[in-house]
């Protein structure tokens, strides 16, 4: 007996595409994105950097993005020397061209009229930034900026880039330290001050990571020195109470 045939138009199912491969795309769409925007960055400043590294859905990647950045950066460490802290894998192309970005980086001495308020805005920026890539939670970051608003000549650039390299300092000896010694919480406090009679800015941060030595303090602040000695500035290292590192660094500005 032949079957009846259903007088009801069945409409076509709807095709959901596999999750993996979902996600494999959105993958390589990101990492297109990122690549172009590192690209693009005709000044490589490190602030852009960061916002790009951003980006990344990974938080695996964006963290060894991060270090990888800032190490090459700061310590003029090549890939090898940072290897052991990142997985390259579906990130292989932006692992390759943030060292070469780091690389092209250049200090230009320029000053500029700053004012506190714009400090103030610039800093918590950079702390939310790195809070939202590294997501501490044995770890604490103190902010303490001036609740004036004053206006200043001074190179600001030199003034970020100071800024950055104390504070990824603080976060990689703490974050090595915490391994080390298995202390449970890390605490940072960073943040300026004036000197009106004597038109200093200051930076100070304090840490309690272990005792930076002296071979660590001329590597580890290499360009900060370079920008001290430009602008007959200073720097002071501390280790106070056996337990903390202190390190203060004046500009002069007008």
């Amino acid at each position: 007996m032949p079957k009846r045939i259903s007088s009801e138009i069945r409409k076509p199912e709807k095709r959901t595409r596999s999750p993996i491969k979902r996600a494999g795309q959105i993958t390589k769409i990101t990492t297109r994105k990122i690549i172009s925007e590192l690209k693009g960055l005709t000044n490589v400043i490190p602030e852009h950097i960061t916002k790009v590294i951003m980006l990344i859905p990974d938080q695996d990647y964006k963290l060894g993005a991060f270090w990888l950045f800032n190490s090459t950066l700061y310590y003029s460490r090549s890939i090898g020397d940072v290897a052991s802290k990142i997985t390259r894998g579906k990130y292989k192309e932006l692992f390759e061209i943030i060292p070469e970005l780091a690389s092209k980086f250049k200090i230009s001495y320029k000053t500029t009229r700053i004012s506190t308020k714009e400090l103030n805005s610039e800093f918590t920026n950079k702390i939310n930034d790195i809070k939202k890539i590294l997501k501490p939670t044995n770890l604490e970051i103190v902010l303490k900026t001036k609740n004036i608003n004053q206006n200043l000549i001074i190179d600001n650039k030199c003034v970020q880039h100071i800024f950055d390299n104390l504070i990824f300092n603080s976060l990689e000896r703490i974050n090595e330290h915490q391994l080390r010694k298995g202390i449970e919480n890390g605490k940072i406090i960073i943040g300026y001050d004036i000197e009106p009679e004597s038109k200093n800015f200051i930076i100070k941060v304090m840490d309690n990571s272990s005792l930076l030595s002296k071979e660590e303090q001329l590597e580890n602040f290499k360009r900060t020195h370079e920008i001290i000695n430009h602008y007959n500035g200073s720097i002071i290292y501390k280790r106070l109470a056996n337990k903390y590192n202190f390190i203060e660094i004046k500009l002069p500005f007008s």
